[in-house]
């Protein structure tokens, strides 16, 4: 409904909160089941889930993770900010991060009488010191559906001022203040406010802004600093573009710049580039459309699906046929032509062909940055930058508008980044080259001295107001002429009055911004203002935002001021003259491109494409994110070294006039080596503005790279191949994923986290020790603390790495008596070096034969030699030991999987409540079925109780096995194993009888297992415990496993699969590996049953095989089966190394005929054998034999093994004369390739890095094609 509104009607309005409801796409409503489920899991309540608002979904294909982000609210109102970020595969939970506010019932109460959205905008008028007798003229109701007016208020906002009611909580989450917020786009500056009002009040509360800002170092106030962020509307077409008739598409496109990867003219001339977006390969998805076409029209100017280039001299954000239009190409459809050449000789804006090289260059580097983030998920649905999205997610009609040579002010950029939907901003400024500032006089100091011109958003440069000569004289705070600072009116006015102020950069009361400095002279008639920095502080630019000051400023080092102090204080005159030089266009360096269009990248990833507010806290990283694009996007990946990751790599020195070996626009160049760079999370509290805690990211994930480069020990050259196996790209996937993973307004250590998570989902954590070494060096290490992600001073560094060692836990094994056994055990060091030692103690009865390294042996202990492990180094010790001359045959007497077996007599019954144990189709750990007890959100408790069963003193061993998958909430809903010897009359916790994967967690007091340890949280997949029942000799127990619920949340449940009950003779090996000091790390026990030793029960009459067609057929035949698992056809190519083909299982009858055909035999000879094996584990061979494959007879090629993990092999037939082999997605996409030498046989293709899915593999011979479909799990 659309109102107008008369200047002074205006009434409060009545908020009905508990009656309205917030609208809900129907689509997203289809995740709330999954949600609820996983409630406990993403640490909120189901109602919590049921009661949020889900803000964005979408699936990302390339890593089959589905992204969810929801938003808490409180009477269908919206908590500001309070997002979960949460990532699934196939419904199960993969990470989530983020919180709500809890007890928010508690903590939030509606005002009785709140202010109205109109008094809302007239307190946001009053805190930004604007007209609040500006006209409103009209606004919209959306107050129903989204709890927003749209106000329009064109003096002075560019777009209609939104106002949306929120609850706004307190930094420490603990109280909730009803807000408005008061989205406004100011006319006259590149902010766009957030701007939280008291509804009972009408106070400010606080504000964020959407522009993010590129500056040389500098601050706009003095020890305090004010990010700006605000975001512009979009362009609409330039009026002599509107109504064309769309001619044919562009075939091709020629343009001259900094090509890509250099980063500005201080590292590579002027060159043309054709066709660029070819880069990204054919058909590639982020190109469908190309450069020039956004699939309704074909432009001939710098405008296409992604991005608008235009001039902004006019400071209006608009296109237009005068001052502020796109480059036309020079040629006609469908062939474009943009080729200009820059006069350095002129200010950038005074030469048109060096206005057009600058808008070709944006506008070039723009179309990279969207094609290669394309790439590592930045996509339509995740909210990337397009005006068509073509029917692939997200929302449309957002191409980045990027405006060059912006004059609304120098020596800086900007972004602004809106939610999806909404086009994103980039402004590109000219920046001031160091003026000329000369001193005439006295002789005594004459000279040129270095200095640089301000930043401020004024109409005060020196290239505006020409050069500027005359004396210099203090500006005193105070009559006595002691204290300098521009805080206070001059009280030497008269003397200030026509010359030139000399201030302290020092602030003071009431003195935040250098602007303040500044209007302070230019009251006292100040021509211009030097002012000087502290001592052993770096040159830097100031900023600030005052249209009033017209006089310039520049600045000077300590040094400087203080020889014209000295004069001054001698009573000396000083007379200088300042003035402009030539100013250089920030539209060429790339570096600045690729940082601001990575604002755009990090705000959309980070809460979801909607959450656009969310790294606007203190401690964020997203000057980091946006310094590393463009460390990655500059770096020619193509010539890099592994060892460059300790070359200075410094940003914008083309922008900062500086050679391209200076020291560019931060504290110090990006290096791995800490001389160069020494930035670490302990410097962050002494220097809290944006760009300075940015810089700490950026060298904590620049270093993170080169980290992953080592390791890998190979760079890609193509940034563009997100599947490569270098340490770049590596790094660019971590980086993406984490940005989707992390909360909103996260914290550093936030961020680190979920950049851990990315590598355990995407790369089994295969990199985390190059990822923890990276932190730690930086200061953000395994015992740092964050403290508030909204508090930039509260942090604690450490640079400790995650220490300790684990064993592999290996499951019970059988060896015949009298016969050698050798156990291999893995031991993996996590993040920090150390020195461990092994000990194995052995078990009577057996006798040591060696060991592997060579062992000492004292009695029965066996102690390795101490062992250096690296940082992430897994080790392997193996000890031979021969069995007992005597052994047993093993019996279970419990051996229950659900399918085939249910030895055990289990039976469930229920205690109290509305759950029972049952049999589940859902998970299993083998078969497809398995013992399940529901997570329920009522109180309950189920047990699952075994018949009585013992062993005979002639079997001592005696193992209880289990496999087991929960999922319940936490500390409140688990499990326990309990025993009992007395028929079920008491029971006893069996957990100090376990030998490994105990409990996790204790049960919360309130529950009926009253702080007990449990089975309680989630476990990783199915898990097998194993339960030493020596301890009961022949006395027959029971085991249950008992399901206790309480009133409340409820998950999903406990899976119990495969419990088996195995008797018989042997002992335990146990090993302890031990630190340094002598104390055990961690443990590992092996049960070691000794069984009879027997020939196999079966004898195999025969074993042929022939050839089929393209195929070889496999009979054989077996007599006197008994106790036979199963039969295991294996293949060669060579004879040597053998692949499983398939199995077949055993008829254990007295005459049995098998077969088995092999599909996809090679050219040449194929090995074959049977491997029979019993189901005690024993197995043995059948002979083996050949069939030899002519050309006509088969399809040349094999894949083994297919379905694949990580890596298979490609066996291909000499006849092939293959060449090259590639692996293309379902889409089509080439994802691999590999050249194949001359009589290569065998190629090994490594999937790590491909996403699940079905894949074709092609090989590409002399005289033919062949392709196999792969399945990758």
């Amino acid at each position: 409904m659309r109102k107008i509104l008369q200047p002074l009607a205006l009434l409060p309005i009545l908020l009905f909160i508990s009656s309205l409801a917030i609208a809900q796409d129907k689509d997203l409503e289809t995740y709330r089941p999954l949600l609820i489920k996983n409630a406990a899991l993403l640490g909120i309540t189901p109602t919590d889930a049921s009661e949020a608002v889900i803000l964005q979904a979408y699936t990302d294909r390339k890593s089959h993770l589905t992204y969810i982000y929801l938003q808490q609210t409180w009477q269908q109102i919206k908590v500001y900010n309070t997002i979960i970020s949460a990532a699934f595969i196939d419904s199960n939970l993969q990470y989530a991060s983020g919180s709500f506010v809890k007890n928010l019932a508690a903590r939030a109460a509606a005002p009785a009488s709140p202010r109205s959205y109109i008094d809302a905008i007239h307190g946001a008028m009053r805190h930004l010191h604007l007209n609040e007798k500006a006209l409103l003229t009209s606004a919209i109701d959306q107050f129903t559906t989204e709890k927003k007016y749209m106000v329009t208020a064109d003096a002075i906002a560019r777009r209609p001022i939104e106002t949306t009611l929120y609850w706004t909580p307190s930094t420490d989450k603990q109280q909730l203040t009803l807000t408005w917020n008061v989205n406004i786009h100011l006319k006259d500056s590149a902010d766009w406010w957030n701007i939280r009002i008291d509804a009972q009040t009408g106070e400010f509360v606080e504000k964020d802004n959407w522009t993010v800002s590129e500056k040389m170092p500098e601050s706009t106030q003095i020890n305090t600093y004010d990010q700006a962020v605000a975001f512009y509307s979009f362009p609409t077409a330039a009026t002599f573009q509107t109504n064309m008739p769309a001619p044919p598409n562009v075939t091709t496109a020629t343009y001259q710049v900094i090509p890509y990867p250099y980063e500005s003219p201080n590292f590579s001339p002027f060159a043309n580039d054709t066709d660029p977006w070819l880069k990204a390969g054919a058909s590639n998805d982020a190109t469908t459309l190309g450069w020039h076409f956004d699939n309704a029209n074909n432009y001939t100017i710098t405008r296409g699906n992604n991005v608008f280039a235009f001039l902004d001299r006019q400071n209006s954000n608009a296109a237009n046929a005068t001052r502020n239009w796109p480059d036309t190409s020079s040629t006609p459809l469908p062939s474009l032509t943009f080729i200009h050449n820059i006069n350095t000789a002129q200010q950038p804006w005074l030469n048109i062909e060096s206005k057009k090289a600058a808008l070709d260059n944006l506008f070039y580097w723009n179309n990279l940055m969207h094609d290669v983030t394309y790439q590592y998920g930045f996509t339509e649905a995740a909210g990337n930058f397009q005006n068509n999205n073509l029917g692939r997610g997200g929302a449309g009609g957002d191409f980045v508008s990027a405006q060059a040579q912006d004059s609304s002010g120098y020596s800086n950029a900007n972004f602004s980044t809106p939610r999806d939907g909404i086009s994103g901003t980039m402004q590109m400024y000219t920046w001031a080259s160091p003026p000329p500032f000369n001193i005439s006089a006295p002789l005594a100091i004459a000279g040129n001295y270095a200095a640089l011109e301000n930043s401020f958003t004024s109409p005060n440069k020196l290239v505006d107001r020409g050069t500027v000569t005359g004396n210099i004289v203090w500006y005193n705070d105070d009559a006595a002429g002691t204290i300098h600072r521009g805080c206070l009116p001059a009280a030497n006015a008269a003397a200030v009055a026509g010359n030139i102020a000399l201030i302290d950069a020092f602030g003071g009361t009431n003195c935040t911004t250098y602007a303040f400095k500044v209007k302070n002279a230019q009251n006292a008639g100040a021509i211009a203002v030097i002012i000087f920095f502290p001592p052993n502080t770096a040159l830097g630019g100031i900023g600030g935002t005052d249209a009033t000051i017209t006089i310039p400023v520049i600045m000077v080092t300590n040094a400087t001021g203080n020889t014209i102090a000295t004069q001054l204080n001698a009573n000396q005159t000083v007379t200088a003259s300042m003035s402009t030089g030539i100013y250089i266009d920030g539209d060429l360096d790339n570096g600045v491109i690729c940082h601001e269009y990575g604002h755009g990248i990090s705000n959309r990833l980070t809460g979801g494409p909607i959450g656009a507010s969310c790294l606007n806290n203190a401690e964020q990283g997203g000057e980091g994110w946006s310094d590393f694009f463009a460390l990655m996007m500059t770096t020619n990946w193509a010539t890099a070294q592994l060892t460059d990751g300790p070359n200075p790599k410094p940003m914008a020195t083309y922008a900062a006039a500086q050679p391209a070996n200076g020291t560019g626009i931060r504290r110090y160049p990006y290096s791995t080596n800490m001389s160069v760079n020494p930035l670490t999370y302990s410097n962050m509290a002494a220097n809290t503005e944006a760009h300075a805690i940015g810089e700490i990211w950026c060298s904590a994930i620049w270093d993170m790279t080169w980290n992953l480069v080592q390791q890998q020990n190979a760079i890609t050259p193509d940034l563009y191949n997100s599947t490569g196996n270098g340490g770049n790209i590596i790094a660019m996937n971590l980086v993406m994923t984490g940005m989707k993973l992390q909360p909103c307004s996260p914290g550093f250590l936030d961020a680190r986290n979920a950049i851990l998570a990315a590598d355990s989902i995407l790369y089994g954590y295969s990199h985390k020790c190059a990822i923890w070494n990276a932190f730690a060096r930086r200061g953000m290490g395994y015992s740092a603390s964050q403290g508030l992600s909204t508090n930039a001073t509260d942090q604690v560094a450490a640079f400790d790495l995650p220490s300790g060692i684990l064993i592999t836990k290996s499951l019970p094994v059988k060896v015949d008596a009298n016969t050698n056994l050798t156990l291999t055990r893995t031991a993996s060091c996590n993040c920090q070096a150390a020195t461990f030692t092994l000990r194995d103690t052995i078990p009577a009865g057996f006798t040591y034969v060696n060991s592997t390294p060579a062992g000492t042996l004292n009695g029965n202990i066996l102690t390795f030699p101490a062992t250096s492990f690296n940082s992430g180094e897994a080790k392997t010790f193996s000890i031979t030991l021969q069995a007992p001359a005597t052994g047993c045959v093993i019996d279970s007497v419990l051996n229950d999987n659900r399918d085939n077996r249910t030895t055990g007599g289990f039976t469930s019954s229920t205690a109290s409540g509305a759950s029972a144990w049952t049999t589940s189709t859902v998970r299993a750990n083998s078969g497809s079925t398995s013992w399940f007890a529901p997570d329920i959100t009522t109180a309950s408790s189920t047990s699952l109780t075994s018949a009585s069963t013992a062993t005979t003193a002639a079997k001592p061993l005696s193992i209880l096995s289990f496999w087991h998958n929960f999922r319940t909430q936490t500390r409140f809903d688990g499990g326990v194993v309990e025993y009992s010897t007395n028929g079920g009359t008491s029971w006893t916790d069996a957990s100090p009888l376990f030998l490994n994967n105990w409990y996790p967690d204790s049960m919360d007091v309130t529950t009926t297992l009253n702080g007990r340890k449990a089975f309680t949280g989630n476990s990783k997949g199915f898990e097998q415990t194993l339960v030493n029942l020596a301890s009961f000799g022949t006395t027959p127990v029971q085991f249950r496993f008992r399901m206790e619920t309480n009133n409340g949340t409820g998950v999903e449940g406990w899976y119990i699969d495969d419990i088996v009950r195995a008797n018989g003779c042997g002992e335990i090996l146990r090993s302890g590996i031990y630190d340094g000091s002598g104390a055990r790390v961690d443990s590992a026990t092996v049960p070691v049953f000794v069984n009879v030793q027997q020939s196999l029960p079966l004898t195999l009459l025969w074993f042929y095989t022939n050839q089929l067609g393209g195929q070889v057929a496999l009979d054989w035949k077996t007599v006197s089966e008994m106790d036979v698992k199963d039969f295991t056809v294996e293949w060669s190519a060579n004879g040597i190394t053998w692949n499983d083909l398939g199995n077949v299982t055993a008829q254990n009858k007295n005459n049995n005929s098998y077969n088995f055909m092999h599909g996809d035999p090679v050219i040449g000879v194929n090995y074959y054998r049977i491997k029979m094996n019993d189901i005690d584990g024993r197995f043995t061979y059948s002979p083996v034999r050949t069939v030899t494959l002519k050309e006509n007879g088969n399809p040349a090629v094999l894949l083994i093994p297919n379905p694949v993990n990580a890596n298979a092999i490609l066996y291909i037939s000499k006849e092939v004369k293959a060449a090259s082999v590639k692996v293309y997605n379902a889409a089509g996409s080439l994802v691999m390739q590999q050249a194949v030498g001359a009589g290569v046989q065998q190629v090994r293709i490594s999937t790590a890095g491909l996403a699940p899915g079905i894949y074709t593999i092609e090989t590409n011979g002399a005289n033919r094609q062949i392709t196999r479909m792969m399945v990758q799990h």
